[in-house]
């Protein structure tokens, strides 16, 4: 798991509550659909009947058609413009809707401010969430490094570029949210969503700057026949992914599945020093390269939080206990993870101490803690944790092990553990030692998305 801060961002506290703007507001914000699929949103801008979107959206693709909930039906439309320096798009809609435009805010967005996002759901309907900016205009290599494979993947791709202004977001970008509006109060449009490049398991969230590119996109005289985009960006279309939807207490969605290979280049240098460790700990102790895994991935909705459970293995998740749990063939290794949304940093950590308690159950372990972080800040509240535990017999002898990570990011919460119930067993059967040790790798990879 990642524990550390890429950025120091400026961050606020603010109360969920609804913003009520003008029902034009709302009629001007589309879902973008390609063969049959919903891979986008866009915005109606400028002029009426014309659509903003993000290019990886729509780039290389045909029959493309536009849904509009405010008029109830969806129209062909075609790509009259692109600028791939900013991975924007302009869509004419081939039947007139006669959509109202948003305004366009000149605005520098400030952290103390509020703004919303507009997405649309599975139904669907235009959705509302509250949306927490960076306190200036940054350019993408601000999250993406150069000498890294993501900056690799955007020069060998195109579009965006590393120099493209981008607005630093502090909440997660839905599935199906690309090309989605970032309004300010007055609902007046500063940015576009995009995004969706990987750290690891975990995904790069970035607005395109409207202040800087809009203009750039309407004089843009480029070429619009490109390729589709070749970066791995996740799955727009949400209904397509939903995996768990139980009870409001969990949302997950199925993203992707990859190689822990291939995901492990993509990783921090820090994770990749715990999880060289764990493939070369597996391969002792099984013969067998974790590296050849595959790992499937999962987002949570609400909290952004991404986790990585190893593929073929069975899995639930318990209303009770409020905790995922994976577990090898026979039982003997098992996963949990707890992912929720506290509301108060405080209230995480009584989360943390429920989630603890679910894996002790009350039995003495030989109990070690290691990396603690911890920053308390009004408006920068974060904190994490490893946990390393073993049990012994009366004799002397382990019995059973759990090595556990844990995650407070504001009021969000992300532990994710892993059990060894019966050691011999595991000595018997060198299969739940690989499973371990791919478990543990997971374990590591997870967190919240990146900023």
């Amino acid at each position: 798991m990642n524990i550390k801060k890429v950025l120091l961002l400026i961050f606020f506290t603010i109360a969920v509550q609804h913003i009520s703007f003008s029902q034009s507001n709302f009629e001007s914000i589309v879902q973008i659909e390609v063969q049959g699929v919903k891979r986008g949103v866009g915005v109606v801008t400028k002029y009426s009947d014309y659509i903003v979107t993000a290019l990886h959206v729509v780039a290389g693709m045909q029959n493309i058609r536009v849904y509009s909930k405010a008029k109830g039906r969806s129209v062909p439309a075609t790509i009259v413009k692109i600028h791939k320096a900013s991975d924007l798009a302009l869509l004419k809609l081939d039947l007139a809707l006669n959509l109202p435009p948003l305004q366009i805010s000149d605005e520098t967005p400030k952290a103390l401010n509020q703004y919303l996002i507009y997405g649309y759901t599975n139904t669907p309907e235009v959705r509302e969430s509250i949306m927490a900016l960076s306190s200036n205009f940054f350019k993408l290599t601000s999250i993406i490094e150069p000498n890294t494979v993501q900056y690799k993947w955007l020069i060998e791709n195109g579009f965006p570029s590393p120099s493209a202004q981008i607005i630093r977001l502090d909440d997660p970008i839905q599935h199906g949210d690309s090309g989605s509006p970032i309004l300010n109060t007055q609902g007046q449009l500063i940015g576009i969503a995009d995004g969706g490049l990987r750290k690891g398991v975990q995904r790069m969230n970035w607005g395109i700057s409207t202040k800087a590119h809009l203009e750039d996109l309407f004089n843009s005289n480029e070429y619009v026949n490109i390729s589709q985009s070749t970066l791995p960006y996740l799955k727009n279309a949400r209904s397509e992914n939903t995996r768990f939807n139980t009870s409001g207490n969990m949302n997950l969605y199925y993203i992707f599945s990859d190689y822990l290979g291939s995901i492990f280049e993509t990783a921090y240098e820090e994770d990749q020093t715990f999880v060289a460790a764990y493939k070369q700990s597996a391969f002792e102790a099984s013969g067998k390269d974790i590296f050849n895994l595959k790992i499937d991935v999962y987002e949570d909705y609400d909290t952004g939080a991404t986790i990585a459970i190893p593929e073929g293995l069975d899995f639930e998740y318990s209303a009770k206990t409020g905790l995922l749990r994976a577990w090898s063939t026979n039982g003997n290794v098992e996963m949990n993870i707890l992912i929720k949304n506290a509301q108060s940093f405080d209230s995480a950590f009584k989360s943390v101490d429920y989630f603890q308690n679910e894996l002790f159950m009350n039995e003495v372990w030989d109990y070690r803690e290691s990396g603690n972080n911890y920053t308390y800040e009004p408006d920068d509240k974060y904190f994490s944790k490893s946990i390393n535990c073993t049990h012994y017999d009366e004799y002397g002898y382990e019995t059973s092990s759990l090595i556990a990570e844990i995650l407070i990011d504001d009021s969000y919460v992300l532990a994710t553990s892993v059990t060894v119930y019966d050691t011999a067993l595991a000595n018997e059967n060198p299969i739940d030692w690989y499973y371990t040790y791919a478990m543990e790798a997971c374990l590591r990879l997870s967190g919240f998305a990146i900023y």
